[in-house]
């Protein structure tokens, strides 16, 4: 799909809908490390100050980068919800995820593409229905299906591939600060905490935002501008304490105009606002 900017301005729909088809649910991050690190490659020289990319062993599948003297660190999550495959063509889940009976689900075993649907059966656990056994132990997440109009974005997975995409956004132009690709926020808790010890450790940074998204609800109004969550917790109880790094927590959901789709399961969003609002901020 090509690029739409004058109707959905500020938001690279192509990159976007690339981000949304990368198969990364909870615990196979590496695909989405992979694409960031050959991303980040190919266009650090276009963005206004130099940067340092921090990956490897020491980070699992989590991807690290920092601009001149940081003094804020900005977290996006890759993972998704999703599924794995059981046995008697039963699915565990990852993480939460919630759709209807008849939802397409993709993957791949040793035996090639694997397109099923999702059923249930009467005590609403979750099965499979494909033409052949897929291996246990293969996840399954939702099926592409990007679908793009002059006002909404509609997609599985805009969670969080929104807070990504804002998150490349601010390396354009980030001068002092950090930028953070984690892990399993999905399921199990996430990777945040040994994150932020060495964040502080290295920089001494205390504060963060959360680069993510919500949907709307009672008091969150689509098209009226960004969501700000201020959490006022988490305060250390001394000054040398990095387990509870952060004097304060802010979740920015940058896009408040999500709205949830019970019928599709995806999330919908009215891109009228630019979604890069916190240059400015660190």
């Amino acid at each position: 799909m090509a690029k739409k900017q004058g109707n959905l301005p500020g938001i690279d729909c192509a990159l976007l809908k690339t981000l949304c088809g990368i198969h990364a649910p909870s615990g196979e991050e590496f695909r989405m490390k992979d694409f960031l690190l050959d991303f980040i490659s190919k266009n650090k020289k276009k963005w206004k100050h130099p940067v340092k990319v921090y990956h490897g062993d020491a980070f699992q599948d989590c991807v690290i980068l920092s601009f001149g003297k940081p003094r804020t660190a900005v977290f996006a999550h890759m993972d998704t919800v999703g599924f794995t495959v059981r046995y008697f063509n039963q699915l565990v889940s990852i993480g939460s995820p919630d759709a209807p009976m008849g939802t397409k689900l993709k993957g791949e075993d040793r035996l090639g593409q694997v397109e099923c649907l999702l059923e249930f059966d009467k005590d609403d656990h979750a099965f499979y229905k494909f033409g052949r056994a897929i291996e246990r132990g293969t996840s399954l997440v939702y099926a592409s299906d990007f679908r793009e109009t002059e006002n909404y974005i509609q997609s599985p997975y805009l969670d969080n591939r929104l807070g990504i995409l804002n998150a490349l956004e601010l390396c354009k132009t980030l001068k002092d600060g950090v930028i953070v690709f984690s892990c399993w926020e999905e399921h199990v808790g996430g990777s945040v905490p040994y994150l932020a010890d060495f964040i502080f450790q290295k920089w001494k940074v205390r504060q963060a935002l959360i680069s993510d998204i919500t949907w709307i609800s009672d008091g969150v109004e689509p098209g009226k501008g960004v969501v700000i969550s201020l959490r006022d917790r988490n305060v250390p109880p001394e000054e040398n304490s990095s387990i509870k790094l952060f004097r304060f927590l802010i979740s920015v959901e940058f896009l408040t105009n999500w709205k949830w789709r019970p019928a599709a399961r995806a999330m919908v969003v009215n891109c009228n606002d630019r979604i890069c609002l916190l240059t400015g901020a660190l």
